[in-house]
């Protein structure tokens, strides 16, 4: 039986898209994932287009999310980034109700966790050389301390 290890520490949440069309099933992402030679997939949650948040791993184990960060950091992964037809250019094809459940899930973690810097993987050093981002993260930020200030969530959420 396979054993993961334990996450000793929590330093940052860890934002990457699923480089594929918003339209992926889990199941699908879950399969490519195998195909790649990993278990399962790597971020401990996963955002669909449509809103649903899923733990796909749980949060105490050490995650395969951001390379030098695995261990001290939670990962969520953003289904989309990528058209149909086109899957070398980054795109920001996240939907609304994505983003809100970003939102609510971060805003959930830093409750529990403490403000933790919201990072993308690609900001990285180790990263910094892949694929560029579908996310701009200092708009997704400043979206997020924006949705946080007009009472996009409350501490009741």
């Amino acid at each position: 039986m396979i054993q993961y290890k334990l996450r000793r520490s929590t330093r940052y949440l860890i934002i990457d898209d699923s480089a594929t069309p918003p339209d992926i099933s889990i199941h699908d992402l879950r399969w490519r994932q195998r195909k790649g030679g990993l278990l399962e997939i790597g971020h401990h949650f996963t955002i669909t287009h449509g809103g649903q948040t899923i733990e796909t791993r749980p949060q105490a184990l050490v995650g395969t999310h951001c390379i030098g960060h695995d261990l001290d950091s939670i990962g969520i992964l953003l289904i989309g980034g990528r058209n149909v037809g086109d899957p070398e250019t980054p795109v920001d094809n996240f939907g609304s109700a994505q983003r809100v459940a970003l939102f609510h899930l971060i805003f959930r973690l830093r409750q529990q966790y403490g403000p933790l810097p919201i990072m993308g993987q690609y900001e990285f050093k180790e990263h910094s050389l892949q694929r560029g981002p579908a996310l701009d993260m200092a708009d997704l930020r400043e979206d997020f301390n924006a949705y946080i200030a007009t009472g996009g969530m409350s501490e009741d959420a």
